[in-house]
């Protein structure tokens, strides 16, 4: 699955949980939709995404076990889905980005400097 990170060129990584990766003008900030059935590495996918819109690897961005706890993000990822999500957006920090996660989306806001 390729992403557009906004560059024109897209992405080359093979996400596993994550589509529709792109860059959305109007909000000033990249997007994505996931697969809430493969909770389990929906983290790992969001850091790669953080590492690619910086065009960096993950060792250049911190670990994001330095932001969120794994298995309790797993678990309100897996709370969050439907039309009512009950656990309401999960938000944190990752690289130089505001991560926001609820029912379905992705979102990556860049923190000001």
């Amino acid at each position: 699955m390729s992403a557009d990170t906004g560059d024109g060129n897209g992405s080359s990584i093979p996400f596993k949980t994550i589509d529709d990766f792109r860059y959305d003008d109007q909000m000033g900030m990249h997007r994505a939709r996931y697969d809430a059935a493969s909770a389990h590495e929906l983290l790992v996918d969001i850091v790669l995404a953080v590492a690619d819109i910086e065009g960096a690897t993950t060792d250049d961005i911190d670990p994001a076990y330095r932001s969120i706890d794994a298995d309790a993000f797993e678990t309100l990822v897996r709370t969050n889905t439907g039309e009512n999500p009950s656990a309401g957006p999960l938000t944190f920090p990752l690289g130089g980005y505001q991560v926001t996660v609820v029912a379905g989306e992705v979102t990556f806001e860049r923190r000001p400097s």
